[in-house]
């Protein structure tokens, strides 16, 4: 069971740090990049559940946010140009 669990742990470590890798290098320029990308990457593969809870949390995040800007979209009108008519 142990040895079960210290697999999965181990290539999911494996795979976030090749994901994490090559993210990286994808979405940076040379001169903005880490001094040692691969160590960033590595270090990301070791703590992998906290990286795997931040994406779920900026992925809930952002739904959110679009189902609020749905419900309520942005006035078309501001307040002051509006017509206010006084209630009897």
């Amino acid at each position: 069971m142990v040895q079960s669990y210290a697999v999965a742990y181990a290539v999911a470590w494996t795979l976030t740090t090749v994901l994490t890798l090559a993210t990286g290098r994808h979405l940076t320029m040379l001169s903005d990049g880490p001094a040692h990308p691969v160590l960033t990457s590595i270090f990301a593969g070791a703590v992998w559940p906290i990286v795997i809870l931040g994406l779920i949390e900026a992925s809930v995040l952002g739904v959110i946010e679009s189902v609020q800007s749905y419900r309520r979209p942005s006035p078309t009108v501001p307040r002051e140009a509006a017509e206010v008519v006084r209630l009897p």
